[in-house]
């Protein structure tokens, strides 16, 4: 029986290097295939043209079903910058007060389907994160009532967060090196705008 306590640490690091390896072959992954796309970006808009002109009219294109050329005059929404947090296209993000408890966030995150919230304070700003894994560790692990426990006490505080126009490379490799899954998209303002996934990348 006193070998179990000294099992479950020893279970839980491997666990976390399992997952480790798993975040880290989806984000060699993610990167390969946005490597992939910025190339044929290059290719289909053909030497001469500049690499941002090209990447717009790629875009263009293929949000509207057509070949860039068939409509040159035609309005179109803002176009996504290839290679930018924007371009893979970030989820809406799943928002809670600070002040509920952990109880009804876990409600609405599987009501939802969704394995994390982001936190926002009186002010709609970002204020933190809440992930399943927080339940798990934070929660149940330690004892806690996710009744009586409110979002803010068990939160990640401030997390780091992207803009649309962050070049994606650098959001994928922030959330490996430091082992994050989810990445809040805020705008200038702070507000948030979305959540990039690190699976769903």
């Amino acid at each position: 029986m006193s070998s179990a306590p000294n099992q479950t640490p020893n279970v839980s690091d491997q666990a976390r290097k399992r997952q480790s390896r798993k975040d880290e072959i989806i984000r060699k992954k993610a990167e390969t295939d946005l490597n992939k796309k910025m190339s044929q970006n290059r290719q289909r808009a053909g030497p001469d043209v500049p690499q941002s002109q090209a990447a717009t009219a790629v875009n263009s294109a293929t949000a509207a079903g057509t070949s860039a050329m068939a409509t040159p005059n035609r309005k179109r929404g803002p176009s996504i910058a290839a290679g930018t947090v924007a371009a893979l296209r970030p989820a809406p993000a799943l928002t809670v007060r600070d002040g509920i408890s952990i109880t009804e966030a876990a409600q609405l995150m599987a009501a939802k389907r969704a394995d994390s919230v982001l936190v926002i304070d009186e002010e709609e700003s970002l204020a933190g994160i809440f992930t399943a894994k927080d339940v798990a560790f934070r929660v149940v692990a330690e004892g806690r009532d996710a009744r009586t426990t409110y979002v803010r006490d068990i939160a990640t505080r401030n997390p780091l967060c992207v803009t649309s126009d962050t070049p994606a490379t650098d959001a994928l490799n922030t959330m490996v090196a430091r082992g994050f899954r989810h990445l809040p998209v805020c705008n200038e303002e702070g507000d948030v705008v979305g959540l990039l996934d690190v699976i769903r990348c």
